[in-house]
């Protein structure tokens, strides 16, 4: 992946089509490797940064989404990409309820907590 061997940021391994992450072009990982006997995701978009807040690993992502922005929102996510930093921005919608998610990942509708 062309990284440095301490590089921290959130390595993108999904990207469902009609997201804002899709509709923006960000790449998933597309390979599989194995180290140590465990299985791990390569290759794809690393978020290193959203807005001016440095991204080390995924809480750090998962926060500012949560206190720092809202739907409607645009923001700009710093990348590596192939070894070479870039920027999309992406417009922030709602994220899908469980029922919505289970439709497009193919999970159990008990699975909802709200019942």
């Amino acid at each position: 992946m062309d990284l440095a061997l301490r590089q921290r940021g959130v390595l993108v391994v999904e990207v469902t089509e009609d997201s804002p992450a899709g509709k923006t072009g960000l790449k998933p990982s597309e390979e599989e490797a194995e180290v140590d006997g465990m299985p791990i995701y390569i290759g794809g978009d690393v978020i290193v940064g959203i807005d001016d807040a440095p991204v080390h690993e995924f809480d750090d992502l998962l926060l500012y989404l949560t206190y720092d922005t809202e739907v409607g929102q645009e923001v700009t996510l710093t990348l590596l990409r192939g070894g070479e930093k870039t920027e999309v921005v992406v417009k922030l919608t709602n994220r899908p309820d469980v029922s919505e998610w289970n439709m497009l990942f193919g999970g159990d509708e008990s699975e909802d907590t709200n019942e």
